[in-house]
Protein backbone atom coordinates (compact mmCIF):
# COMPACT_ATOMS: atom_id res chain seq x y z
CA UNK A 1 0.00 0.00 0.00
CA UNK A 2 1.65 3.33 -1.03
CA UNK A 3 1.13 6.50 0.63
CA UNK A 4 -1.48 7.85 -1.33
CA UNK A 5 -3.68 4.57 -0.60
CA UNK A 6 -2.75 4.69 3.00
CA UNK A 7 -3.93 8.63 3.31
CA UNK A 8 -7.21 7.46 1.59
CA UNK A 9 -7.78 4.72 3.75
CA UNK A 10 -7.25 6.50 6.85
CA UNK A 11 -9.30 9.36 5.64
CA UNK A 12 -12.05 7.32 5.51
CA UNK A 13 -11.56 5.71 8.44
CA UNK A 14 -12.16 8.90 10.35
CA UNK A 15 -15.17 9.10 8.48
CA UNK A 16 -16.91 6.07 9.27
CA UNK A 17 -15.83 6.38 12.86
CA UNK A 18 -17.10 10.38 12.94
CA UNK A 19 -20.45 8.76 11.74
CA UNK A 20 -20.49 5.67 14.11
CA UNK A 21 -20.75 8.00 16.95
CA UNK A 22 -24.25 9.56 16.40
CA UNK A 23 -25.69 6.29 14.85
CA UNK A 24 -24.50 4.55 18.35
CA UNK A 25 -27.18 7.21 19.82
CA UNK A 26 -29.61 6.61 17.37
CA UNK A 27 -29.38 3.02 17.77
CA UNK A 28 -29.63 3.37 21.33
CA UNK A 29 -32.57 5.45 21.44
CA UNK A 30 -34.07 2.91 18.57
CA UNK A 31 -33.40 0.16 20.91
CA UNK A 32 -34.44 1.37 24.37
CA UNK A 33 -37.73 2.64 22.83
CA UNK A 34 -39.13 -0.86 21.76
CA UNK A 35 -37.29 -2.87 24.77
CA UNK A 36 -39.70 -4.83 27.07
CA UNK A 37 -38.32 -4.70 30.65
CA UNK A 38 -37.10 -7.91 32.22
CA UNK A 39 -37.61 -9.24 35.43
CA UNK A 40 -35.43 -11.25 37.88
CA UNK A 41 -36.32 -13.33 40.84
CA UNK A 42 -34.33 -13.14 43.86
CA UNK A 43 -34.69 -14.54 47.71
CA UNK A 44 -34.37 -11.90 50.24
CA UNK A 45 -33.75 -12.69 54.20
CA UNK A 46 -34.78 -9.26 56.38
CA UNK A 47 -35.64 -9.10 59.71
CA UNK A 48 -39.30 -7.51 60.31
CA UNK A 49 -42.19 -6.33 62.56
CA UNK A 50 -43.91 -9.38 63.53
CA UNK A 51 -47.41 -10.19 63.00
CA UNK A 52 -50.12 -13.13 62.98
CA UNK A 53 -52.12 -15.15 60.58
CA UNK A 54 -54.68 -17.30 60.82
CA UNK A 55 -55.08 -20.28 58.39
CA UNK A 56 -57.80 -19.22 57.05
CA UNK A 57 -57.99 -15.76 57.55
CA UNK A 58 -57.38 -12.70 55.82
CA UNK A 59 -55.87 -10.44 58.16
CA UNK A 60 -53.09 -9.96 60.13
CA UNK A 61 -53.41 -9.40 63.83
CA UNK A 62 -51.38 -8.59 67.42
CA UNK A 63 -50.25 -10.95 69.69
CA UNK A 64 -53.05 -12.11 71.76
CA UNK A 65 -56.41 -10.97 69.66
CA UNK A 66 -59.29 -12.94 70.27
CA UNK A 67 -59.42 -14.30 66.61
CA UNK A 68 -56.09 -15.55 67.38
CA UNK A 69 -57.64 -18.24 69.35
CA UNK A 70 -58.36 -20.77 66.95
CA UNK A 71 -54.66 -20.83 64.87
CA UNK A 72 -52.06 -18.05 64.90
CA UNK A 73 -48.91 -17.95 62.23
CA UNK A 74 -46.40 -15.43 62.93
CA UNK A 75 -44.90 -13.57 59.29
CA UNK A 76 -43.40 -10.47 58.75
CA UNK A 77 -45.31 -7.26 58.28
CA UNK A 78 -44.13 -6.56 55.21
CA UNK A 79 -44.54 -9.91 54.12
CA UNK A 80 -47.86 -10.20 54.96
CA UNK A 81 -48.88 -7.15 53.48
CA UNK A 82 -47.31 -8.18 50.27
CA UNK A 83 -49.31 -11.67 50.49
CA UNK A 84 -52.31 -10.22 50.45
CA UNK A 85 -53.18 -9.78 53.95
CA UNK A 86 -54.50 -6.37 55.36
CA UNK A 87 -54.96 -5.10 59.60
CA UNK A 88 -57.37 -6.45 61.72
CA UNK A 89 -60.08 -4.22 62.59
CA UNK A 90 -60.15 -5.25 66.40
CA UNK A 91 -56.65 -5.22 67.09
CA UNK A 92 -55.18 -3.17 64.26
CA UNK A 93 -52.48 -5.23 63.35
CA UNK A 94 -50.01 -4.13 65.54
CA UNK A 95 -46.89 -5.88 65.30
CA UNK A 96 -44.79 -7.36 68.71
CA UNK A 97 -40.65 -8.14 67.85
CA UNK A 98 -39.49 -8.77 65.08
CA UNK A 99 -38.83 -11.83 63.11
CA UNK A 100 -36.23 -12.96 60.15
CA UNK A 101 -37.91 -14.15 57.39
CA UNK A 102 -36.81 -15.53 54.07
CA UNK A 103 -39.02 -14.95 50.74
CA UNK A 104 -38.76 -14.61 46.66
CA UNK A 105 -38.75 -11.13 45.46
CA UNK A 106 -39.30 -10.47 41.55
CA UNK A 107 -36.37 -7.50 40.43
CA UNK A 108 -36.49 -5.26 37.45
CA UNK A 109 -33.25 -5.42 35.55
CA UNK A 110 -31.06 -2.90 34.15
CA UNK A 111 -31.12 -2.76 30.90
CA UNK A 112 -29.07 0.06 30.57
CA UNK A 113 -25.32 -1.37 29.74
CA UNK A 114 -27.08 -4.27 27.16
CA UNK A 115 -29.02 -1.39 25.04
CA UNK A 116 -25.62 0.66 25.32
CA UNK A 117 -23.49 -2.09 23.84
CA UNK A 118 -26.59 -3.38 21.98
CA UNK A 119 -26.18 0.40 20.29
CA UNK A 120 -22.43 0.19 19.92
CA UNK A 121 -22.53 -3.18 18.06
CA UNK A 122 -25.02 -2.20 15.58
CA UNK A 123 -23.63 1.18 14.79
CA UNK A 124 -19.97 -0.67 14.23
CA UNK A 125 -21.49 -3.27 12.14
CA UNK A 126 -23.74 -1.24 10.20
CA UNK A 127 -22.13 2.00 9.57
CA UNK A 128 -19.43 0.96 7.47
CA UNK A 129 -21.49 -1.49 5.62
CA UNK A 130 -24.20 1.78 4.63
CA UNK A 131 -21.08 4.02 3.83
CA UNK A 132 -19.38 1.50 1.23
CA UNK A 133 -22.29 0.86 -0.20
CA UNK A 134 -23.23 4.63 -0.45
CA UNK A 135 -19.12 5.32 -1.41
CA UNK A 136 -19.37 2.64 -4.35
CA UNK A 137 -22.93 4.37 -5.42
CA UNK A 138 -21.58 7.83 -5.90
CA UNK A 139 -18.26 6.47 -6.89
CA UNK A 140 -20.86 4.65 -9.55
CA UNK A 141 -22.73 7.34 -10.58
CA UNK A 142 -19.75 10.41 -11.04
CA UNK A 143 -17.68 7.31 -13.30
CA UNK A 144 -21.06 7.05 -15.73
CA UNK A 145 -21.66 10.56 -15.60
CA UNK A 146 -17.83 11.27 -16.55
CA UNK A 147 -18.01 8.21 -19.74
CA UNK A 148 -20.83 9.58 -20.94
CA UNK A 149 -18.99 13.23 -20.59
CA UNK A 150 -16.52 11.72 -22.71
CA UNK A 151 -18.37 9.95 -25.31
CA UNK A 152 -20.65 12.94 -26.00
CA UNK A 153 -16.95 14.86 -26.63
CA UNK A 154 -15.85 12.27 -28.68
CA UNK A 155 -18.45 12.59 -30.90
CA UNK A 156 -18.13 15.93 -31.44
CA UNK A 157 -15.77 16.86 -34.10
CA UNK A 158 -13.67 20.03 -33.39
CA UNK A 159 -12.78 22.09 -35.97
CA UNK A 160 -8.78 22.05 -37.60
CA UNK A 161 -6.65 23.96 -35.39
CA UNK A 162 -6.39 28.01 -36.55
CA UNK A 163 -2.92 27.69 -37.37
CA UNK A 164 -3.37 24.97 -39.60
CA UNK A 165 -4.49 25.37 -43.42
CA UNK A 166 -7.60 23.72 -44.63
CA UNK A 167 -6.69 21.72 -48.25
CA UNK A 168 -9.39 22.74 -51.02
CA UNK A 169 -9.59 20.18 -53.54
CA UNK A 170 -7.67 20.85 -56.86
CA UNK A 171 -10.63 21.35 -59.56
CA UNK A 172 -9.23 21.48 -62.97
CA UNK A 173 -9.75 24.97 -65.06
CA UNK A 174 -12.62 25.21 -66.94
CA UNK A 175 -11.82 24.59 -71.00
CA UNK A 176 -10.79 28.35 -72.69
CA UNK A 177 -13.23 29.46 -75.12
CA UNK A 178 -11.72 30.74 -78.30
CA UNK A 179 -14.15 31.31 -80.78
CA UNK A 180 -13.51 32.84 -85.00
CA UNK A 181 -15.49 34.52 -87.51
CA UNK A 182 -17.51 31.76 -89.38
CA UNK A 183 -17.63 29.90 -86.20
CA UNK A 184 -20.89 28.24 -86.12
CA UNK A 185 -23.18 28.66 -83.03
CA UNK A 186 -26.28 27.17 -81.47
CA UNK A 187 -28.29 29.38 -79.00
CA UNK A 188 -30.76 27.61 -76.88
CA UNK A 189 -33.60 30.24 -77.38
CA UNK A 190 -32.52 31.75 -80.63
CA UNK A 191 -31.69 28.55 -82.19
CA UNK A 192 -28.76 28.04 -85.02
CA UNK A 193 -26.31 31.19 -86.24
CA UNK A 194 -22.65 32.25 -87.40
CA UNK A 195 -20.42 34.12 -85.70
CA UNK A 196 -20.08 37.60 -87.80
CA UNK A 197 -18.36 39.54 -85.89
CA UNK A 198 -15.53 39.52 -82.64
CA UNK A 199 -14.68 43.00 -80.57
CA UNK A 200 -12.90 42.41 -77.36
CA UNK A 201 -15.20 40.48 -75.22
CA UNK A 202 -18.12 40.71 -77.29
CA UNK A 203 -19.26 39.06 -80.82
CA UNK A 204 -22.29 39.69 -83.04
CA UNK A 205 -24.30 36.05 -84.22
CA UNK A 206 -26.18 36.38 -87.35
CA UNK A 207 -29.45 34.31 -86.94
CA UNK A 208 -31.94 33.11 -89.58
CA UNK A 209 -34.01 36.44 -89.03
CA UNK A 210 -31.80 39.13 -86.79
CA UNK A 211 -28.37 39.46 -85.06
CA UNK A 212 -27.61 39.28 -81.71
CA UNK A 213 -24.28 40.71 -79.35
CA UNK A 214 -23.37 38.38 -76.85
CA UNK A 215 -19.93 38.28 -74.19
CA UNK A 216 -17.57 35.79 -74.39
CA UNK A 217 -17.14 33.54 -72.74
CA UNK A 218 -20.37 33.95 -70.13
CA UNK A 219 -22.56 32.75 -73.28
CA UNK A 220 -21.12 29.50 -73.37
CA UNK A 221 -19.81 29.02 -69.85
CA UNK A 222 -23.64 29.61 -68.97
CA UNK A 223 -24.53 26.52 -71.20
CA UNK A 224 -26.79 28.94 -73.41
CA UNK A 225 -24.77 28.53 -76.02
CA UNK A 226 -23.20 26.02 -77.87
CA UNK A 227 -19.93 26.18 -80.49
CA UNK A 228 -19.99 23.37 -82.97
CA UNK A 229 -16.22 24.53 -84.41
CA UNK A 230 -14.61 24.76 -80.79
CA UNK A 231 -15.89 20.64 -80.57
CA UNK A 232 -14.14 20.28 -83.47
CA UNK A 233 -11.37 21.91 -82.94
CA UNK A 234 -11.07 20.49 -79.24
CA UNK A 235 -10.61 16.70 -80.89
CA UNK A 236 -7.73 17.44 -83.20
Amino acid sequence: MDKADKQKFIKHTIIVILICIPMAFLWYFIINANSTPSYKTETVTATEPRVYVTTYGDRYHSAGCSYLAKSQHAMGKHEAISKGYTACSRCGGRSSGTISVTYTKKIEVDSTAKNIWGAIGLSVLCTPLAYLFIYFLVADHIENKGYKSVTQNSSYRSPPPSNTTAVEPITPPPPKISIRVGDAVKHKVFGLGVIKKIDGKYFTVQFDHDSKDFICPDVFESGLMEDFNLKKRNNL
